[in-house]
């Protein structure tokens, strides 16, 4: 990642760097400590072959749309 301090001065760059530095350690920490998805534990479902095949169209559906909108 590129990042301009948009300044000349080597006394503001050591500065404006720092808090550059401390927004991104922040912004990876943030990161770090969120919960993945698959650390949740999973709801069982049973479900019938209908709703297999309903839920399916509907998934393939939503994946045609995000495409179609690329």
């Amino acid at each position: 990642m590129k990042l301009s301090l948009r300044t000349t001065d080597p006394h503001e760059a050591r500065r404006l760097h720092a808090v550059a530095l401390a927004g991104l350690d922040a912004n990876w920490k943030a990161l770090r400590e969120r919960t993945p998805l698959d650390a949740r534990p999973a709801k069982r479902v049973d479900l019938t072959e209908k709703d297999a095949h309903t839920l399916a169209s509907q998934l393939y559906g939503q994946i045609v749309r995000a495409s179609d909108r690329k």
